[in-house]
């Protein structure tokens, strides 16, 4: 696992897929989102999202994912995120480019498009950079939807600014649930508006699974009964990305308090690296949403990782 960076970067592109008068001038200062650190004008028909870090038009079926990540998750990107590693995502890249953002902030812009069952939508993928925090926004909207030219995304993009980061209490609390016992884990970052990204050790950015990674999302949807939520979590976990020769080594669904919860422990390889890597995904089903931790540790790493990550999930709760 080269970095977990690039790993988030598709997470995003696969939550994309399963989305469904004239421009106000460029303020002096662009909006920016709860929690995040990048901020600019949308096109004017697209609202604030509420179940992700971005803006959605849902009369078109369009929506604005943002993605942070820090600084040095640009060189990896820059590198590897390339027309290859985007169309196993299923996208055609038709152009790649330097985007100039103005002094001190590096930026590209991908522009191609992404075929979703039957429907094609045109997608922008911007990653820009100034040095401390890295931004990765992606726009999709269904192909030649009026509005959603690339002069008009590319109109908005440009207005991309930084500010300092969000301290990690103000990012945990754009997040629609509330975590508990960490168990001996520390927050890295909030991803998406709907994740958070935790570690064990000193690095904040981890490369070949050097340290053990937790991700904890949600998402909103009523999954009732033991045989749709034991579908959905393998479902789920088969869209982990980057590992082959999945050893699967326990499935079972319990109750925490009355919660309904189902745990996958498995191990698997790490494609990159051939390390063998500790895979755990627990699912709590709330009414109304989900939420979802994944463990990923190399597998002498494994020690009681099962214990504390069932701890983190129990000590997790939707709202404020």
């Amino acid at each position: 696992m080269a970095s977990l960076l690039p790993r988030l970067v598709m997470m995003a592109l696969v939550v994309l897929a399963g989305l469904t008068a004239a421009p106000p001038a460029r303020a002096a200062e662009p909006p920016f989102l709860p929690g995040l650190s990048i901020g600019f004008e949308p096109p004017p028909s697209m609202k604030p999202a509420t179940q992700f870090s971005g803006y959605v038009d849902e009369n078109a079926g369009a929506s604005i994912v943002i993605v942070e990540m820090p600084a040095e998750a640009y060189a990896d990107i820059e590198k590897g995120f390339d027309a290859e590693a985007l169309s196993s995502q299923g996208v055609t890249v038709r152009k790649r480019a330097p985007f100039p953002l103005g002094k001190d902030i590096k930026a590209f812009l991908v522009e191609g498009a992404q075929k979703q069952g039957t429907a094609v939508f045109d997608k922008w993928i911007l990653v820009a950079t100034n040095g401390k925090t890295t931004a990765l926004v992606t726009v999709q909207a269904p192909a030649t939807t009026a509005g959603y030219d690339s002069a008009t995304i590319e109109k908005s993009l440009k207005t991309v600014a930084f500010r300092p980061p969000p301290g990690v209490e103000e990012q945990l609390a754009s997040l629609p649930f509330r975590l508990g016992d960490l168990a001996g884990f520390r927050v890295v970052r909030v991803a998406t508006g709907n994740s958070v990204l935790m570690t064990q050790g000193p690095k904040d950015v981890v490369r070949e699974a050097e340290q053990p990674l937790i991700i904890i999302s949600s998402g909103e949807a009523a999954i009732p009964g033991t045989l749709e939520q034991d579908r959905f979590a393998k479902q789920a976990f088969a869209t982990l990305p980057g590992i082959n020769n999945v050893a699967i080594q326990r499935i079972e669904g319990r109750d925490e308090n009355g919660v309904p919860m189902h745990e996958i422990v498995a191990t698997a390889d790490d494609i990159r690296t051939r390390h063998r890597l500790f895979l755990m995904q627990i699912v709590r089903f709330e009414r109304s949403h989900y939420l979802r931790l994944v463990v990923m540790a190399r597998e002498k790493q494994r020690g009681d990782l099962e214990k504390r990550a069932r701890a983190i999930a129990a000590g997790l709760s939707m709202g404020s």
